[in-house]
């Protein structure tokens, strides 16, 4: 589970995490390698983090090696709908709304090779009196807060124009503003998302006109059709209750893959389990094993830093 990223529309060239030298593929390092740099005297240490709809003490490797390094941190800050056990040690917890709560993104992957993309519409309100900001929201208010965004006043106006007026001024804007460049997500959160039904969804747009720019064989065999497919497939997101399902590869059967002799896996401990919830009288209380308190953050590739838990040497004994 990456925990650093950085815009999807800005060019990355090769870059490398400062401590532990590990390649930065589209704007994410690795996550085994967090805590290392962290846990250094080196000048170019991370020193903060923000953490987001994640939980890091628990789901990465070496579980008590990362509760070290983040306690280590200057600064952690952490936005989720729960207190886990990465929130609870944090300096700040901005809480959000739950999912049943705020407009949401699914992605269903299970179907392979039909992978499906839902935007949910809320279900629930928000508890009365309720000051819980959507992660979008949070977001936005921390670049003005920080004097991050430029002047959007042209863009407002493009927006109210129309999308198409407003693409125009936008991909303009990109490349001649190198603020704006520097936060675009938030950008079109707050020009484009006042104009959409789900403000959230304004990503979404630029999202959808990549897909269809990469991939229009397979858009359109999911029944988008028309000039600007782009926008087709945007409008399709936004105003289709049942979502929108297309298939742009064929995956190859990951079982061949399977080094044992009669090609299944014999021992297999899931994550997710272990977490801790109070009980009645407020004591903590773990439900199944943890399982990153096992494992080792240095198993993984030397190329991307992809955890090897498929490989995770272990002795079964009867108890």
């Amino acid at each position: 589970m990456p925990l650093v990223q950085t815009s999807y529309l800005r060019p990355q060239k090769e870059r490398f995490s400062p401590v532990a030298g590990a390649r930065i593929i589209s704007g994410l390092i690795p996550s085994n390698v967090v805590a290392e740099e962290i846990l250094t005297d080196h000048p170019a240490r991370y020193r903060a983090m923000l953490v987001e709809s994640s939980n890091p003490a628990h789901s990465l490797a070496d579980s008590p090696r990362m509760r070290e390094a983040l306690q280590a941190l200057d600064a952690l800050v952490v936005i989720d709908v729960a207190m886990t056990e990465t929130a609870r040690p944090a300096d700040y917890v901005l809480p959000a709304p739950s999912q049943f709560e705020k407009w949401e993104a699914t992605f269903f992957n299970l179907e392979a090779p039909a992978n499906y993309f839902h935007l949910r519409r809320p279900v629930l309100d928000p508890p009365p009196g309720s000051d819980l900001l959507p992660e979008p929201e949070i977001h936005a208010r921390l670049c003005e807060a920080l004097g991050a965004l430029p002047d959007l006043t042209a863009l407002r106006q493009a927006a109210a124009e129309g999308r198409t007026a407003f693409a125009g001024a936008f991909l303009t804007a990109m490349a001649t503003d190198p603020a704006l460049a520097a936060v675009p997500e938030v950008a079109l959160y707050r020009t484009l998302g006042p104009t959409l039904p789900a403000p959230a969804a304004a990503a979404l747009w630029a999202q959808a006109h990549q897909v269809a720019m990469r991939h229009p064989d397979a858009v359109r065999r999911a029944g988008v059709t028309g000039d600007d497919l782009g926008e087709a497939l945007f409008e399709a997101i936004l105003s289709n209750p049942s979502g929108i399902h297309f298939t742009v590869d064929e995956p190859g059967d990951g079982l061949r893959r399977i080094g044992t002799s009669d090609g299944k896996i014999h021992l297999a401990l899931p994550n997710g389990l272990g977490l801790g919830y109070p009980a009645e009288d407020g004591v903590s209380v773990l439900t199944g094993a943890p399982p990153n308190e096992l494992t080792s953050s240095d198993a993984r590739d030397r190329f991307a830093g992809t955890p090897w838990h498929k490989h995770v040497p272990a002795r079964v004994e009867a108890v």
